[in-house]
């Protein structure tokens, strides 16, 4: 009984903080306001813009030039604090379309609070994000 009201508990606590992320056209909406906007630049290349129309976050999927899926990472650019990231954890973001890997993007972020439910990123936690996820 005692873990049942645990597990409770637990799960009404991330579910309350699970902040929702759709995507319709290029427009991101968190919890049903338009935050962001994205580009697809080529095939492995994105932006994440911000209200004002400048790119904040530069995501690109490198391939190493192998057949093996297990070398490919991803480059997140943060551009305004001009710090980059290299991560293999691709299958973090991984979905069907551009759209649903946008969409794991941005929770992702969210998540780690890198970036608040507003569009902003938090500088102190890239470099958290860095640490825990940068290959």
């Amino acid at each position: 009984m005692k873990k049942f009201i645990w597990l409770s508990l637990t799960l009404m606590t991330t579910l309350s903080y699970a902040q929702n992320v759709e995507i319709k056209k290029n427009s991101i909406l968190v919890d049903n306001t338009e935050t962001l906007k994205f580009e697809k630049i080529n095939y492995s290349e994105y932006s994440i813009i911000d209200k004002l129309g400048n790119e904040i976050i530069n995501l690109q999927f490198k391939d190493n030039g192998t057949s093996f899926e297990s070398d490919d990472y991803m480059t997140i650019y943060f551009v305004n604090s001009k710090k980059i990231i290299d991560s293999s954890n691709t299958g973090r973001i991984a979905g069907f379309g551009v759209k649903n890997m946008i969409k794991n993007f941005i929770t992702w972020l969210l998540k780690e609070k890198v970036l608040d439910s507003n569009g902003e990123i938090n500088e102190d936690k890239i470099n958290d994000f860095k640490l825990k996820y940068g290959k």
